[in-house]
């Protein structure tokens, strides 16, 4: 006749008999049942360590790059430099997003450049071109992006005549997003400033650089281009 273990129980002991174990095997089948479970016990791998699913959250990390890899709810400061960084942008892990983006961006500020660059007497029709000495922001990682964007136009020469500013980014060739930006002119003097917002959605890394691009569209171009300015921010990264 098998006899009730003695058992090491916190204060107070059950009191209902069926809380009691009645053996070891259902003493070890309890323990299993629990085992990985919330407020149950670890599981170890096959390694011997208790999965990192298991583990809690740690504390939120900073650094140059993201961990490689994430628990669910891990939380992390991407910066472009840890001793005088130009953004820091705070990312929480969704492991059960259904995008393939799963670090969500959760606060910060953006990368912001400018005003810079200039180009005196733009004339180019028909094509793209990066506006010299303007913003440029290279691509982090695979994800949603979004960028916001300004330059001023002033008329060159008496005419009329329209320029063209756009977000690009490289594929290698420049490929435009979001609002292409009109402005046209009538007049020697007449300038303006353009901006606009891009949505960059499933952007990848390896499409390089995003700046301003700017064409002619319409009559004899003659701008003077000025005072490009960029900010950019994370929807969700990879």
């Amino acid at each position: 006749m098998p006899t009730t273990p003695t058992l090491l129980l916190p204060y107070p002991a059950p009191t209902d008999p069926a809380d009691v174990p009645l053996d070891m095997q259902e003493l070890a089948d309890r323990i299993e049942a629990v085992r990985g479970t919330a407020t149950g016990l670890a599981s170890l791998d096959a390694t011997g360590k208790i999965p990192a699913a298991q583990l809690p959250v740690a504390s939120v990390g900073y650094g140059t790059s993201l961990p490689a890899s994430p628990v669910d709810g891990q939380e992390h400061i991407l910066v472009d430099s840890t001793t005088n960084p130009t953004y820091q942008w705070r990312f929480r892990y969704n492991a059960g997003s259904s995008s393939a983006y799963k670090w969500e961006f959760v606060g910060g500020s953006p990368w912001r450049a400018g005003p810079v660059g200039s180009v005196t007497g733009f004339a180019t029709t028909g094509s793209w071109v990066a506006f010299a000495g303007g913003p440029v922001w290279t691509i982090l990682r695979n994800g949603d992006w979004e960028v916001e964007f300004g330059i001023t136009a002033q008329m060159a020469g008496a005419g009329v005549s329209t320029i063209q500013a756009a977000i690009g980014y490289t594929l290698p060739t420049p490929t435009m997003t979001g609002a292409i930006l009109d402005h046209g002119s009538s007049g020697q003097w007449d300038a303006g400033s353009l901006a606009g917002f891009a949505p960059l959605i499933g952007l990848l890394t390896t499409n390089g650089n995003v700046g301003i691009y700017l064409q002619g569209a319409g009559g004899t171009p003659n701008f003077n281009m000025s005072r490009g300015w960029m900010t950019v921010r994370p929807i969700r990264v990879s």
